[in-house]
């Protein structure tokens, strides 16, 4: 079957044939997969895309190869909302020979896992965690990571292991990565600042954070990550427009990209709109 398609307009159902065929390490097969793999992100296909990465992950044989296709496995399956799988990736990459980096990233993707899987107060621990490891790294990772922490500790509350005040020291102690701030700084350090100083310290950085996500561009793989709190932060601001625009902007985001595992998240924010504003017609 793999030989009677043209590769040329259907590479993914090609490769995908070979692969099914393949019954030992083929890394010729595996690169092709990959490939195929960014292809199917590209066009919204998560799911498609995870498949693909598992299946390289299975036929490498380099253990260190295989460690960080493992990781990229986990994290495509994350994202399309397979939880379980996600998790057996994640232990598997972790028996492998991953850099310090990519350890990191392995304890911040299990933190996300348990997040959205089990409770924002089990994920929380292991989000500070991977935060405070990526910093020597990645800083931006890192700050992606502090705010993450921040969601799953307001959302856990009382829950919240250490407490959210300590999530939020935790972020004010960070090293600033950029000058000015960009709006993503001034999101984390309006909310942390809400927590540790009170509401009028904070709500102006707030307000203005909030303003430049609805203003300006936000790329799908970043918005995935940072509407959800610009939202709830739009709700503590008074912002009412900002949080039905960005909030149906978010719920789109999730669709467009198959992101399964945002979508839950995504249509609460949007839901508790339309019930606070009383329409409640809208599906």
């Amino acid at each position: 079957m793999a030989d009677s398609i043209d590769a040329q307009f259907g590479p993914e159902h090609c490769v995908w044939h070979l692969a099914s065929t393949t019954t030992g390490p083929d890394e010729a097969v595996a690169v092709e997969l990959e490939k195929s793999a960014g292809r199917a992100q590209l066009r919204g296909g998560i799911a498609a895309a995870a498949a693909c990465l598992q299946r390289a992950t299975e036929l490498t044989s380099d253990l260190a190869r295989w460690g960080l296709r493992a990781l990229a496995a986990a994290q495509a399956k994350y994202q399309a909302g397979a939880f379980d799988v996600a998790r057996e990736l994640v232990d598997a990459a972790e028996l492998s020979r991953l850099d310090d980096v990519r350890s990191a990233q392995a304890v911040l993707l299990r933190g996300q896992i348990m997040s959205v899987s089990q409770s924002a107060s089990a994920g929380l621990p292991l989000l500070l965690k991977a935060a405070e490891r990526l910093q020597s790294f990645d800083a931006k990772l890192a700050r992606e990571t502090y705010r993450d922490a921040l969601y799953a500790a307001l959302t856990a509350g009382r829950l919240a292991a250490g407490g959210v005040r300590d999530v939020a020291e935790a972020v004010l102690n960070a090293p600033s990565l950029t000058h000015p701030a960009t709006r993503e700084d001034l999101l984390l350090q309006g909310v942390a600042r809400v927590i540790t100083e009170g509401y009028a310290a904070g709500a102006p950085v707030l307000m203005e954070a909030v303003v430049a996500f609805r203003t300006e561009e936000v790329a799908p793989e970043d918005g995935l990550g940072w509407l959800p709190l610009v939202c709830r932060m739009a709700h503590t601001t008074w912002d009412f427009d900002a949080w039905s625009e960005l909030s149906a902007r978010l719920v789109d985001m999730g669709r467009d990209t198959g992101a399964l595992a945002f979508l839950p998240s995504s249509l609460l924010l949007r839901l508790i709109r339309f019930t606070q504003r009383g329409t409640w017609s809208r599906p």
